[in-house]
C-alpha cells in the first residue's frame, strides 16, 4: 500500500480473498484490530472497488 503522506506499508485487507476483489488504486483505510499485522478495510467512498 502506498500511503497518502508518502512511504509504503504491507498489510492485509479484511474481506478480500482474491486479487480481483480490490483493484489497483482503490483506497483503503487502516483499522485497529487484535489480529496480528496491519489491517485495512476498503474505503466505501473509493471508486476503485
Amino acid at each position: 500500500m502506498e500511503l497518502d503522506g508518502g512511504g509504503r506499508v504491507t498489510g492485509w485487507v479484511a474481506g478480500v480473498a482474491r486479487d480481483e476483489e480490490l483493484s489497483i488504486g482503490a483506497r483503503v483505510r487502516r483499522v485497529a484490530s487484535y489480529k496480528p499485522g496491519v489491517q485495512f478495510e476498503k474505503d466505501p467512498s473509493s471508486r476503485g472497488e
